[in-house]
């Protein structure tokens, strides 16, 4: 039901209309009530200034006013106009119109009770916001998984192939080693045939271990460049590392397991 606030000039007219015999019974035993005060409003401080304070002026009691429902008003100003058409009056400028009696007054709806969300709609709310708030976190860190994982199982495959390369690139050094000091031996001790002089054999056994040493080199590097992984290889891995699935928790949320 939609209330006026019950100004001067919408009271004068409802007195009016009560005081005429051929007014409406009925509407006039539901309009006393409004006019004894017996329907209160409540009032904002921007309803206590009405646009037309010396034409439609109401009284304000503490955070109450009169109220007066509009479709009553609308019975009043009806019959008002009907009756100085009646009497021959012109009712283009008429008082009574409801534009008129409106003037000074203002609008009072009752608040629309407040809505019992469903537990269940609420929890479906919340479900899909956490599952929006993991996709994009997983969108946002998916660059940095892929070029460092942190998945524990990935962490020990890539320590252990670390330990083997490191394992074979030790292996091929002390076997260089040792093959370099065999051949400096070896040549100190068949030079030994062809002089001497100890300083021309350690000197012979010296170039000996030398161009072992540089054809060792030359192998080993060939070797290792032989067996590196192309950059294909490389990137191909890091992008499936980053489809593997991994738990993600949202602050005072469960954790949830979602692909990225």
């Amino acid at each position: 039901m939609v209330l006026l606030i019950l100004t001067e000039r919408i009271r004068h007219a409802i007195q009016t209309a009560i005081a005429c015999p051929e007014f409406d019974v009925s509407v006039k035993d539901r309009l006393l009530p409004f006019l004894r005060g017996e329907v209160k409003v409540p009032t904002m401080p921007a309803l206590s200034t009405a646009p037309y304070p010396t034409e439609g002026n109401f009284v304000v009691e503490g955070n109450v006013a009169d109220g007066v429902p509009l479709e009553l008003v609308k019975e009043v100003s009806s019959f008002l106009v009907s009756r100085e058409a009646k009497m021959g009056n012109e009712i283009g400028l008429s008082h009574y119109w409801l534009h008129e009696l409106l003037v000074g007054s203002t609008v009072y709806t009752h608040p629309q009770p407040v809505r019992m969300k469903s537990p269940m709609l609420l929890n479906r709310i919340e479900t899909i916001l956490t599952d929006q708030s993991n996709a994009e976190y997983n969108r946002m860190i998916g660059d940095v998984f892929s070029e460092s994982p942190t998945d524990m199982h990935y962490f020990f495959q890539v320590n252990r192939g670390d330990v083997r390369e490191l394992r074979a690139h030790l292996s091929a050094i002390v076997n260089a080693t040792f093959t370099i000091v065999a051949v400096f031996v070896a040549i100190y001790a068949v030079s030994k045939t062809i002089t001497n002089d100890i300083g021309m054999r350690v000197l012979l056994g010296l170039i000996g271990a030398l161009v072992v040493a540089v054809a060792e080199a030359w192998l080993y590097m060939r070797h290792v460049a032989a067996n590196k992984p192309p950059k294909t290889i490389r990137r191909r891995r890091s992008s499936r590392m980053s489809t593997k699935r991994r738990s993600v928790v949202i602050p005072n949320e469960q954790s949830i397991s979602m692909p990225q």
